[in-house]
């Protein structure tokens, strides 16, 4: 349970964080931090997707064969594809 020393004590704290260059400080590098990873977890989740088409194509370029009538189908007119 909290008395009311604590509860002043945390109040002043959050009241001089606006002012505390070392708080600021910290923040920013934190938040960089945060972001940086961020970047690195997308470039990872790119690099897989690219990889994945990449494969996909060989596939495609590897197999030569000429789609189906349903696949032409489909290509020409995709709005059947969408039941009303």
């Amino acid at each position: 349970m909290m008395n009311q020393l604590d509860y002043l004590m945390i109040e002043k704290f959050l009241s001089e964080i606006p002012n505390n260059t070392e708080v600021i400080g910290i923040g920013i590098i934190f938040s960089i931090l945060l972001i940086i990873s961020f970047i690195k977890k997308i470039e990872k989740i790119i690099i897989i997707i690219l990889i994945g088409l990449i494969i996909y194509a060989g596939y495609l370029y590897y197999n030569d064969k000429e789609p189906s009538e349903k696949e032409k189908q489909i290509i020409e007119k995709p709005h059947t594809l969408i039941k009303k």
